[in-house]
């Protein structure tokens, strides 16, 4: 083959690859337009997942409640403790512990368990398990009444349902603390946990009748180190229970046991009007 020849072929090939070329850049193009099409809007879904992320007035989702809790007291409380995190991106490195830190600090929380986030329409829902101090009784001072949790830590009664049946517990010493700090009365702790070992026992229930009305907390004895608790029943039933150590003093299980012995034994409980003595006696007396 002469190079004229050669040429003639090579030009030919080229006129043919080129009217290809040509006819595949319509799909080209259209390819082309829908990936910039593409960029467009995942850059566009991507800016506007980034506002999302970030935290607003959104709301914030609780696990489930306690009856003696008030949903819209501890919704306000959660809401107010995410105040200084609004505008900040859920992505943040370490948000949720410091979301979580904040809110252990409220008054009411005991603990909490575990902070996380959903998305909810075009923002950040915030979504607590936590666990709240319950009230076991309220101290009566002065004429006020401040609800204690069961080592005397005061509570901010706006968290907790209205008309709660707890005993009142009265005779405690001092002013009363912050919400979130423990009575600095050692006496009340004391009383605290009688009325605790009382409820573990079932003699709180109204099937016996020994209903807790109110708890009378007595002065430390200086033998004993330990004040006298009164249990003054809803039947009008007083049931001294003494703390501490010296003579005549019996731990309290075994009060608590003879409480038991008495229920069980309807000739002795029969026996029993007014008063129930349990620090001394063998028996429960009648006085």
């Amino acid at each position: 083959m002469n190079l004229s020849g050669l040429g003639a072929r090579l030009a030919g090939l080229l006129r043919g690859g080129g009217r290809r070329a040509l006819a595949a850049m319509p799909w080209r193009a259209a390819a082309f337009a829908l990936l910039l099409l593409g960029l467009y809007l995942g850059m566009d879904r991507t800016v506007r997942a980034r506002d999302g992320a970030r935290i607003g007035a959104h709301g914030v989702r609780l696990a489930a409640l306690a009856p003696e809790l008030r949903e819209e007291g501890i919704r306000s409380d959660l809401e107010s403790a995410l105040r200084p995190f609004r505008g900040r991106s859920i992505h943040e490195r370490g948000i949720l512990g410091e979301i979580a830190e904040r809110a252990a600090g409220l008054p009411w929380i005991h603990e909490v368990r575990r902070v996380s986030y959903r998305f909810e329409g075009e923002g950040v829902a915030i979504a607590f398990d936590l666990q709240a101090r319950l009230p076991a009784a309220r101290v009566v001072q002065g004429g006020r009444e401040r609800l204690v949790d069961r080592v005397g830590v005061v509570l901010p009664p706006a968290i907790y349902a209205e008309g709660l049946d707890l005993p009142s517990i009265h005779g405690v010493r001092g002013g009363a603390p912050a919400p979130g700090v423990a009575w600095g009365d050692e006496r009340l702790r004391v009383a605290l946990r009688v009325l605790e070992a009382y409820r573990a026992r079932g003699f709180a229930s109204r099937r016996t009748g020994l209903g807790v009305a109110v708890v009378r907390v007595g002065s430390l004895s200086p033998e004993t180190a330990g004040p006298q608790i009164v249990v003054v029943t809803r039947e009008g039933k007083e049931l001294r229970f003494s703390h501490g150590e010296g003579p005549g003093r019996l731990p309290l299980d075994e009060q608590l046991d003879r409480l038991e012995e008495a229920l069980a034994d309807p000739r002795v409980w029969v026996r029993v009007q007014q008063y129930v003595d349990l620090r001394f006696a063998d028996h429960i007396p009648a006085r």
